[in-house]
């Protein structure tokens, strides 16, 4: 089903379209039949105990026959009933239909009782089924439209599909955890028949016309659901009758089986022999050990079984019995493979229609004791066979009862490289690797000297002094002539399997996982259990200890430049030199990425003395890891920052000392890198206070406390042309806040590309409300765009969004950038630009002149406006420099071809200097300051 939805759209019989309509008539035919049969079979049925109450059964199916069969016929191509056949209608009733079907099989689940004979429940039934014609012939216009022609099924039929689908499926999945706590079959069925039903409704969800092919592919999902409830109910109603009777013959073929089976159940053969020496009875036993059937024996004369060894053997006559005595004999059927020992007693058994003696036989078959006395004298044998292959495939020695060995095998001496010369009147101390302490082997000794079983590994040391581990189990044995409470072993067998192997396998993964596979350093984990060791030590003997946090300043960089595998050799590299720093009771691990930790774990108890051994330490390292590194085929110049925190007792968690040192990181590394910074508590103030800001930030959108003020920029008659967009923050508790304060905040934290986003769809909006009114729809509204926020790679596919979404003309957004924003690849910011540029976009260079631009990119950027920096006007009637500076930056501008715009005029004194040599805009407090707008 869920690949036919994602079919293109066929459309069926479009060459016969009246076939059409008889297909699904076929198709509605199953339900309809399946729904007659149910409501039959439940009518007919005799059963006192019905497994369903056929009142709902008959109510339910008569419903539901007589729905689809009005959908049926009101079908469009069907001659018309009362009314024309119509889409509508046929829905109508379709929908009814399904609805009817789910809420039966529910009611059937939850086993819910109704009162009423069988007739009351079919009138009833067709009272229902009357109104709901009444309903879907004359009243259908009080319902939401169902079909549109030409436009297939409307939304409220296809919420109406999606609710019977959901439904469907929600009383599949109960019906099946009832099948799962009562093992009750017919609800397991009833679930398949949901989610067929459910599936057939997606198919009604999404078509055009009725002879679209998921309409009759659902069709036939629906007939495949309806045979199922056929399965579930009305077959097995069928079925019930004959099951009874079954059982009844089972019954009474179980009482006569327990007769047979109490005398098969004998472990010996019984056979009844009549007078003429046919068989009357034998037990399955005896028909085994025959090799026939028993119904085949039951008549045959005893000369007649054709087994020699029985109806042959001259030892077993029944003579004696016939005339009245009883006799016990022996005998051997050699026909048999092995061949098999019988003990057997004959009892005379009158038969009284006849008169005369029949036999009673019964045989024991005696083989297993037989064998057990042949098996006897084969037992040495195995056990010699047994030590060949232990000593085929183990280490094997055995010991006297004080360890001296008396007998080894040849693989004892390959892996101990020993002669057994030298093994045997020795004892295993000639093999001691010296790696288990002694309370080892006295474990060992007490355990196998009790007369229990040992099993360990131990590490032994060969002949050529290799190591070799083994797995032993050391089995004590007793003598015969010393068992008892108080025995003790006269001697011990040691059974071994090499494992140096596996042990070298262990050790390996247990390297992996407390060492870097890299740089071969510790890593994380280890270091976090031995950085809790040196607190616990320091808190005893009060020495001071330092922990170093330090990365690699700029590794990125050579990951990004020269490669990974680049970055990977630098990384060892700095692993060697750490590790030609410290001592062997330092430890030097590697956190991850580029970030390492050096514990300096003996500084002594003089605070100021260990200081200083930290400091001389840390530069130590700072100035080893700041020599050139030789990669491969390149040599790279690199620096550490290195953040260092001092500890001399428990009072800080190992977790405590590790974030005060990224403390102390993060503040050698903001102040300019390359240095080493230790941590003081004003440095988690800073931190904590920079936190906070963060996470008032993040909220303050949701808070609506992020607002624009918006300052005028007006021309040389002093009009207002358009706005500058200044975001401020109104902090619910500290009230208004500056961008300077914020900001670079915002910048660090990477906030600022969703607050650079925000800024540009509000001022879009802004624009698309001012296009409606007369004496605003020419203004215009430049924004600030953040290096972070241009460098993003779907920054113009967003601004080009903000501009479509809003209608806003391209030409009345401005894009005020920065001189910093040149500083890194240029050409992509150009290309960027230039994208915008092409869609009418204007960009402004803010605050020109205060940063370091080269005149050679600038006159490469799409620029329309040159923005004079305030610091430059502020003076400009006083300072001859600044107004040098102005008047050069209105020549380069006249010269690019772009308009001036100065900031920060707040006299006329200024405004008319500024004019009179070429100015076209101003932006200052002499026209107004920053302040909100209303739409």
């Amino acid at each position: 089903m869920m690949l036919a939805l994602t079919l293109p759209r066929m459309v069926l019989f479009t060459y016969r379209p009246e076939d059409h309509a008889s297909i699904h008539l076929l198709l509605e035919l199953v339900s309809i039949s399946v729904s007659v049969m149910v409501v039959t079979v439940t009518w007919i049925s005799k059963n006192k105990q019905p497994k369903w109450q056929p009142q709902i059964l008959i109510f339910g199916f008569t419903l539901i026959a007589g729905l689809d069969l009005l959908h049926a016929l009101t079908f469009k191509g069907m001659p018309s009933l009362i009314n024309n056949s119509n889409s509508d209608e046929s829905i109508f009733f379709w929908l009814a239909g399904r609805v009817a079907t789910l809420a039966v099989i529910i009611i059937l689940g939850l086993k819910i009782k109704i009162r009423g004979s069988k007739i009351i429940s079919f009138f009833s039934a067709l009272i229902v089924l009357a109104i709901a014609f009444y309903i879907g012939t004359f009243h259908l216009n009080y319902f939401p439209a169902l079909f549109l022609p030409g436009k297939g099924v409307t939304q409220f039929k296809i919420n109406a599909e999606y609710g019977i689908f959901v439904a469907n499926m929600l009383a599949s999945i109960w019906l099946f955890l009832l099948w799962n706590k009562s093992k009750n079959e017919k609800n397991l069925w009833l679930a398949s028949a949901c989610v067929m039903t459910g599936l057939s409704e997606l198919a009604f969800t999404n078509y055009i016309t009725s002879s679209d092919f998921i309409n009759v592919f659902g069709h036939a999902y629906k007939a495949i659901a309806y045979l199922i409830i056929f399965r579930a109910i009305a077959y097995s109603s069928i079925q019930e009758p004959y099951e009874i009777l079954e059982k009844t013959n089972a019954t009474i073929k179980r009482k006569e089986q327990e007769f047979k089976n109490l005398l098969d159940s004998l472990p010996v053969d019984v056979v009844q022999i009549n007078p003429d020496y046919s068989i009357r009875y034998c037990n399955s036993r005896f028909s085994s050990h025959i090799g026939k059937q028993t119904d085949l024996l039951q008549g045959k004369l005893w000369s007649e079984i054709n087994t020699p060894g029985w109806s042959g053997n001259k030892l077993l006559s029944f003579d004696a019995p016939f005339r009245g005595h009883r006799s016990t004999f022996e005998f051997t059927d050699n026909d048999r493979e092995p061949p098999q020992y019988y003990s057997a007693i004959a009892i005379p058994e009158l038969d009284i229609e006849s008169g005369k003696n029949g036999v009673l036989a019964i045989f024991v078959n005696t083989t297993e004791q037989e064998m057990i006395r042949r098996q006897l004298g084969e037992t040495k044998k195995e056990n010699m066979d047994l030590k060949s292959a232990l000593d085929a495939h183990a280490i094997v020695a055995t010991t006297d009862a004080k360890g001296v060995i008396t007998s080894i095998n040849k693989k004892f001496c390959q892996i101990s490289k020993y002669s057994p010369e030298e093994l045997i009147g020795k004892t295993h101390r000639v093999i001691n690797s010296g790696y288990h302490p002694k309370s080892f082997f006295n474990d060992l000794w007490k355990t196998i000297s009790s007369g229990k079983v040992w099993t360990g590994e131990i590490c032994n040391r060969a002949k050529d002094g290799s190591i070799y581990w083994v797995v032993t189990t050391i089995v004590p044995f007793f003598s015969a002539t010393s068992l008892g409470k108080s025995a003790k072993p006269d001697r011990y067998l040691a059974i071994r399997a090499d494992i140096t192997e596996q042990k070298r396998a262990q050790q390996e993964a247990q390297k992996m996982a407390f060492y870097d596979v890299l740089t071969g350093l510790p890593n994380r984990r280890f270091m976090v259990e031995r950085l809790d060791i040196a607190i616990a030590n320091t808190s005893r003997n009060q020495n001071f200890c330092s922990l170093m946090l330090l990365d690699i300043d700029h590794f990125k960089y050579v990951n990004d430049t020269y490669g990974h595998d680049q970055g990977d050799e630098l990384l060892r590299q700095v692993a060697a030199r750490l590790n030609g720093c410290a001592h062997k009771t330092d430890t030097i691990a590697r956190m991850g990425g580029d970030e390492f930790v050096v514990i300096f774990a003996d500084l002594g108890t003089d605070r100021a003395n260990a200081l200083v051994r930290s400091n001389d330490l840390a530069e130590k390292i700072r100035e080893t890891l700041a020599e050139p590194y030789h990669l491969k085929d390149i040599t790279v110049f690199s620096s550490s920052s290195i953040g260092c925190v001092m500890f001399h007792d428990e009072s800080l968690s190992g977790d405590e000392t590790l974030k005060r040192a990224d403390i102390a990181l993060y503040s050698a590394k903001s102040l300019g890198r390359n240095r080493v910074q230790y941590f003081d508590t004003s440095m988690q103030t800073e931190i904590m206070e920079y936190s906070q800001i963060v996470l008032d930030l993040r909220t303050a959108r949701s808070k609506n406390e992020l607002i624009l003020f918006y300052q005028p920029i007006v021309d040389l008659n002093q009009e207002i042309t358009g706005y500058e967009a200044l975001i401020r923050w109104n902090h619910s508790k500290k009230g208004l806040i500056s961008p300077a304060a914020f900001i670079p905040v915002a910048e660090k934290s990477g906030l600022i590309i969703s607050i650079g986003e925000w800024v540009i769809r509000e001022a879009c909006r802004k624009l698309s409300v001012w296009a409606n009114e007369p004496e605003k729809k020419n203004l215009t509204i430049s924004v600030n765009v953040s290096a972070y926020q241009l460098n993003e790679a779907d920054f113009v596919s967003k601004a080009i969004s903000n501009i479509e979404q809003f209608l806003v003309r391209p030409t009345h957004l401005k894009i005020e950038i920065t001189e910093s924003m040149l500083q890194r690849d240029i050409h992509t910011t150009i290309s960027k630009l230039n994208e915008l540029k092409k869609l009418g976009v204007r960009f402004s260079l803010d605050d020109f002149g205060t940063g370091y631009s080269s005149l050679s990119y600038l006159k490469k950027l799409p620029l329309d406006f040159l923005k004079i920096d305030r610091s430059f006007v502020r003076d400009i009637m006083i300072d001859q420099e600044d107004a040098a500076i102005a008047e050069t930056i209105l020549l380069l501008a006249q010269t690019l071809g772009m308009k001036v715009i100065a900031e920060g005029v707040e006299t006329l004194d200024q405004y008319h200097f500024l004019k009179t040599r070429g100015c076209d805009y101003f932006q200052g407090y002499l026209f107004g300051k920053p302040a909100p707008l209303d739409d």
